[in-house]
């Protein structure tokens, strides 16, 4: 029995500041800082070893990985880094405040790009500077990839993608398996390890600061799933992302 953890981005100082950062590269604020030490402590705690770890490209989710191999004492550990868990596109609203967005599209279209899983926020021109074809990171995937503004369905495909052909291989041979990005892409794959209908997606509780650990036999089938509590002595302040 092998183990995949997930763990979600420390608060970057975007969601201190209520922004939506999708795929901007908002480092992690003093706040996300100590929570992700807290994280490695509660995984160091638990002495699960990892044999490989996966990351989004965002730095939140990069520098929360780096925090947690530290407590852990396996900064050796190889990384590997796929834009396929990187957030979920927020198009034109990235950069802008909750209340911003109400005020400048209205109250129900915010819910809707939020909270509909077949709809996308507008997208970004690809002129635009923000549009990831212009981040050099990206500069080896074909454009036409890239997004510019997902919706649920969108982002699900392709964290979907990344799962069967990322993580599967590497359960099958028996790893235990550490992967940090963001919590719309765990809600995406605790959805896909569920088969969960669309609906159900936004009753999904992903705590912030709490590793999420499933375990599997070795043909990829889960057999349990649970959460790793920090001790009593930790203090938790979770800061919770933009909705």
């Amino acid at each position: 029995m092998n183990k995949v953890i997930f763990l979600c981005n420390s608060p970057s100082v975007w969601d201190q500041e209520k922004r939506y950062a999708g795929w901007h590269d908002a480092p992690l604020g003093a706040t996300g800082v100590e929570l992700a030490k807290q994280m490695g402590r509660t995984l160091r705690d638990s002495a699960i070893r990892f044999d490989v770890a996966f990351s989004s490209m965002l730095a939140r989710a990069i520098q929360t990985q780096w925090l947690v191999q530290e407590e852990i004492k396996q900064l050796w550990l190889t990384v590997e880094k796929d834009w396929r868990l990187n957030d979920r596109h927020l198009g034109c609203l990235q950069g802008l405040t909750a209340n911003e967005v109400r005020l400048h599209f209205g109250r129900e279209r915010l819910h809707d790009w939020m909270r509909h899983y077949r709809q996308a926020p507008p997208p970004l021109a690809e002129s635009d500077p923000r549009h990831p074809r212009h981040d050099y990171r990206y500069r080896k995937l074909r454009p036409a990839i890239l997004p510019n503004g997902e919706s649920w369905q969108q982002l699900c495909a392709r964290v979907t993608h990344f799962w069967d052909f990322g993580v599967t291989p590497w359960i099958r041979q028996g790893s235990n398996i550490l992967v940090t990005s963001h919590e719309n892409v765990v809600k995406a794959l605790i959805r896909h390890l569920h088969h969960l209908y669309e609906e159900d997606l936004h009753d999904l509780h992903v705590p912030v600061g709490v590793p999420q650990v499933y375990e599997f036999d070795s043909h990829g089938r889960v057999l349990s799933n649970y959460r790793l509590h920090p001790s009593s002595a930790e203090t938790t302040m979770p800061h919770a992302s933009v909705a």
